[in-house]
């Protein structure tokens, strides 16, 4: 059964959750990214853990849905992305944290 689309007025209303999933997503890949940078360079955790923060403009929720998306890609990872992976969730706690 065909469900009919949103329009008008609820149309960004009906939009909203699949937005902040996508912005989600993007800031996983912003951890996991800073993840692979900081295991390279560890003098740049806390400016990560910064970068992080200031991108989600501080929002812990954003922060920990970010979170629920990287779990979701360390479970069918190889072990390397793994390790990564583990990294980028201590960054978006981190970040978390301090805001």
């Amino acid at each position: 059964m065909s469900m009919p689309s949103p329009s008008g007025r609820s149309w960004p209303e009906a939009m909203r959750p699949l937005e902040r999933r996508r912005r989600a997503r993007d800031v996983a890949n912003f951890a996991e990214y800073l993840a692979e940078d900081v295991r390279d360079h560890p003098n740049r955790a806390l400016e990560a853990m910064g970068a992080l923060a200031e991108w989600c403009e501080g929002d812990p929720d954003l922060l920990a849905e970010a979170r629920t998306e990287v779990v979701r890609d360390t479970q069918t990872a190889p072990s390397l992305i793994v390790e990564n992976n583990r990294n980028a969730i201590q960054l978006l706690e981190l970040a978390r944290s301090a805001s």
